[in-house]
């Protein structure tokens, strides 16, 4: 397998949140410990809507699997 370059490394690195970021360095990284075969911002087709961005895919042979991570809003009171 190849570690990503380009693209996908970069938006791995820049275009994701907190929570994001949060899963790939406490739990991702720790289970797997490289990136190989996980896409970030994963256009996919809706059906609602034309199209949509996981945050991450993982891709690997006949698996596909689509991980959304839900940040974490402290309400006020």
């Amino acid at each position: 397998m190849k570690m990503k370059k380009g693209e996908d490394r970069r938006r791995l690195a820049s275009e994701h949140g907190y929570a994001e970021k949060l899963f790939l360095e406490k739990v991702w990284f720790p289970v797997f410990q490289h990136f190989n075969c996980l896409t970030p911002e994963y256009e996919v087709d809706d059906y609602i809507d034309g199209k949509r961005y996981l945050d991450f895919a993982y891709i690997r042979d006949t698996l596909r699997l689509a991980i959304e991570i839900d940040g974490y809003k402290q309400l006020r009171r």
